[in-house]
């Protein structure tokens, strides 16, 4: 089981990178080169995955409507 998406759009993340907010750049980076920036406190885990830009874009606007 994986971290929960509610309340996550907008918020800022602390990561092996330093901290980011949650946002369309974030999420399309995080869904394609999985290890750039792990979230602290998970294993790098994820596997890069081969999305199109409709695609991602839908996943973060899914993302948005979780408050």
């Amino acid at each position: 089981m994986g971290p929960t998406f509610k309340g996550l759009w907008g918020a800022t993340e602390k990561t092996s990178a330093g901290e980011v907010v949650v946002d369309l750049a974030y999420v399309s980076e995080s869904i394609l080169n999985p290890m750039a920036k792990i979230t602290e406190g998970y294993p790098p885990a994820m596997p890069p995955q081969q999305l199109n830009e409709l695609e991602i874009q839908s996943i973060a606007l899914f993302m948005e409507t979780l408050k």
